[in-house]
């Protein structure tokens, strides 16, 4: 079945007028993956998810947290590993008295063990 309009002369004449006012699914870009300026847009690769483009990426914001950055360089590693070193001494005391407790738990475990058995 043709797409041409119907018109009352003979076949021949009629895909002869209509020939200029048809237009093919390829000439619109109906059916091809993306067709037209949405193909155009496709090539371009966005460095981000930002479909409207209203956003800036990351690096041109000059927001810090966004930043690509060596991890041990950041701010918040940095204080920590200060804070680190002024917690030595309570460091070593909790370590040592967590096991002085450990042991005397252990030992309370086993003087019941003994006067449960006994």
């Amino acid at each position: 079945r043709s797409l041409a309009p119907r018109t009352t002369g003979p076949p021949e004449s009629a895909a002869a007028s209509s020939a200029p006012d048809r237009m093919s699914h390829s000439d619109t870009g109906i059916g091809e993956k993306g067709g037209g300026i949405e193909q155009e847009e496709a090539s371009e690769k966005p460095t981000h998810a930002d479909p409207w483009g209203l956003e800036a990426h990351g690096e041109h914001r000059g927001i810090y947290e966004l930043t690509q950055q060596a991890p041990e360089l950041r701010r918040h590693v940095l204080l920590a590993r200060k804070a680190a070193a002024q917690y030595q001494c309570f460091d070593a005391f909790a370590r040592v008295s967590m096991t002085f407790g450990t042991n005397q738990f252990l030992c309370a475990i086993g003087y019941y063990a003994l006067g449960y058995l006994a």
